[in-house]
């Protein structure tokens, strides 16, 4: 799996009047960068080419990007000529508030201004879910742009199957956007219960690392026990058996009493710290 780190950050960047475009810009010059020094010197060229952006119009988004006051990018031009520009982009390889982007994000059949527009969604979702609990107005308030193209974007996105719509706001469907990259028990649970819920047209419950050990505890979900004779191990199976009639509105404890038979415990802690 390739992924990259994207600030929630940007959801700050206040520079003109094209700012999905300009944040896919951005993203992609962090997809070109150094993962362990955080660099690009990518061309404008290049950056032209491989979007198929005018080449003065990149030039333009390159500029807002380095005025923006929030800071998401730091841009050194250490060459100007008449007819090529050479900048040094560092991004912070540390961000405090973040999300994860698998790279095929970059190579799905979107336009640019959906991207980002996705992208910009995501900053503003609840940490450790694709869930963004805000009406179109507030939306529109969070992002700094107007409500008109947020309402026709967001419709644009459902239509693709990018977005739906949920009783709290909406939820990104897109698969890029990951909630985890490393292979633990608690992490693998709960891709299967999102990916489950998802199939049932169900918003995925809030993440609970308390209820999420207890459950991966149960059940095979690594595939250490591939022929054990116990199909009641695995998970995927006993959520159909046990789980065929979901309720509109369900969380980790629903899982945890359908699956394990367990009223929630006292002490269950609930994390929202983003688990990588």
């Amino acid at each position: 799996m390739s992924y990259i780190v994207i600030p929630k950050s940007i959801s700050k960047y206040s520079q003109g009047k094209n700012k999905n475009t300009d944040i896919y810009v951005y993203s992609y010059i962090k997809l070109n960068s150094n993962f362990k020094t955080g660099i690009s010197q990518i061309t404008e060229e290049t950056i032209s080419l491989k979007l198929d952006i005018p080449l003065r119009t990149v030039e333009r988004i390159i500029s807002r990007l380095k005025a923006d006051n929030n800071k998401i990018i730091k841009i050194e031009t250490l060459q100007k000529e008449k007819t090529k520009r050479r900048n040094l982009y560092s991004f912070e390889k540390k961000p405090e508030n973040y999300f994860i982007l698998d790279t095929s994000f970059f190579f799905t059949d979107l336009s640019v201004k959906v991207k980002g527009f996705l992208l910009f969604l995501k900053s503003i979702s609840t940490n450790n879910t694709n869930i963004i609990p805000f009406s179109i107005n507030k939306i529109s308030g969070m992002l700094s742009q107007d409500v008109k193209s947020v309402s026709a974007l967001i419709k644009e996105c459902i239509d693709l199957k990018q977005l739906k719509k949920i009783d709290t706001g909406y939820l990104i469907t897109n698969d890029s956007f990951l909630l985890s990259v490393k292979e633990t028990p608690e992490n693998r649970t709960f891709d299967i219960i999102s990916d489950f819920c998802n199939s049932k047209n169900i918003t995925p419950p809030k993440r609970n690392n308390g209820i999420l050990t207890i459950i991966s505890t149960k059940f095979d979900v690594m595939g250490e026990f591939i022929n054990d004779e116990n199909e009641n191990r695995d998970l995927k199976k006993e959520l159909n058996k046990r789980c065929n009639q979901l309720p509109e509105k369900i969380s980790m404890e629903y899982f945890l009493k359908a699956l394990c038979n367990i009223e929630v415990p006292e002490k269950v802690i609930v994390l929202d710290s983003i688990i990588v």
